[in-house]
């Protein structure tokens, strides 16, 4: 996957660059509205709805569309051995009113930003440290929020994104599949967590993302000391493991 984005960057000339997912619905003059609120160290995401596919339009089911997402607690998931830092999705109802608005990352489905900032920022998503598949919205989130650029929500543009689920996809991946560069899925989300939480290689870093964005679920004012205890049980377990 970021090999195939890496290679449509650099086959592109325009301005502006979007990545969506083929299953997505987009709404009329989504390419306008998306650049009339996007500054040149913006990634963008349209407000998210979900598709029913059959009718290729927005599914009516009750849910509210997807404006924030937030990133769980580096070890919101240690008993399945995914400690990464997963996107999650954000209710933040006092901010209903705000059209334009800030989010700490996203789903990855869809982004928009100037070509200015990939060249200048971003420059390639890194397979060798990620691997091929896993994180590549929190790749592109903290390094964009740690370089001084934003993660911004328009809700003034909406895709619908269909998710087809486990069942529904009709393929899955092979142990060998999971494994890129030589890293796994599992190693290029440990990798991720690493990193970002320990990086001062930026602007700005994990303890300034925290004071930015202070009520993040899952986090909660004693995430330092959380953090530290969590990665002594970590290291208890892998020494039984082993």
């Amino acid at each position: 996957m970021r090999e195939s984005i890496n290679r449509g960057v650099q086959l592109s000339n325009g301005n502006y660059i979007m990545k969506i997912d083929e299953h997505c619905l987009v709404s009329h003059g989504y390419d306008i509205g998306l650049i009339a609120d996007c500054e040149e160290h913006d990634v963008i995401i349209p407000r998210r709805y979900r598709l029913s596919p059959a009718a290729w339009m927005i599914e009516e089911d009750g849910r509210a569309p997807v404006d924030y997402m937030h990133i769980d607690y580096a070890f919101q998931r240690i008993n399945d051995k995914r400690c990464g830092l997963h996107g999650n999705i954000w209710k933040r109802k006092e901010r209903a009113e705000i059209l334009i608005d800030e989010t700490p990352t996203m789903q990855g489905s869809c982004y928009f930003m100037p070509r200015k900032h990939w060249d200048e920022v971003l420059v390639e998503l890194d397979s060798d440290l990620y691997g091929n598949f896993t994180h590549e919205a929190q790749e592109i989130s903290c390094k964009t929020w740690f370089t001084g650029g934003r993660v911004m929500v328009n809700k003034k543009v909406f895709y619908a994104h269909w998710h087809k689920g486990k069942k529904g996809r009709n393929y899955g991946f092979s142990t060998q599949q999971y494994i890129n560069h030589g890293k796994s899925m599992n190693e290029g989300r440990i990798f991720c967590r690493e990193y970002w939480l320990n990086t001062k290689d930026y602007k700005y870093d994990w303890e300034w993302f925290m004071t930015k964005f202070p009520d993040m679920p899952g986090w909660g004012p004693n995430w330092r000391e959380n953090l530290k205890r969590d990665y002594e049980l970590e290291e208890d377990k892998l020494k039984i493991n082993v």
